[in-house]
């Protein structure tokens, strides 16, 4: 999982991956069709497979969890709710390999203290 969250802490904050994001935010009212399309190749995406990798963690009998999908939402959020965020608005760069590298570590501790098989 910090694998994961590196990757994708890598991606959500890079300036190509905001300027899109700001891009899509500004004209999702006009055009609904594509932020859909936007969401089913990008975060969508990334949540099903975070759900996925979690209902087969559940059916091993190593993660408990009442709700795979919701999880995924947690999970995404702990690595890049704010830190996004911050990016978005200008209020701060995007953080280097080290900073991803914390981040990422962090969230799945904190994850695993809520979600691991007791």
């Amino acid at each position: 999982m910090t694998e994961f969250g590196v990757r994708y802490l890598e991606i959500v904050t890079s300036p190509a991956a905001l300027s899109i994001n700001r891009l899509i935010i500004a004209e999702a009212a006009r055009l609904p069709d594509i932020a859909e399309r936007y969401w089913q190749l990008g975060p969508g995406r990334s949540r099903d497979f975070l759900t996925d990798f979690f209902d087969r963690q559940i059916e091993r009998g190593r993660l408990q969890m009442p709700d795979s999908r919701r999880a995924a939402d947690h999970f995404l959020e702990m690595l890049s709710g704010t830190l996004r965020f911050q990016c978005l608005i200008g209020v701060r760069t995007s953080p280097d390999k080290s900073e991803i590298e914390e981040i990422a570590v962090a969230a799945v501790a904190q994850f695993f203290v809520g979600c691991a098989r007791r």
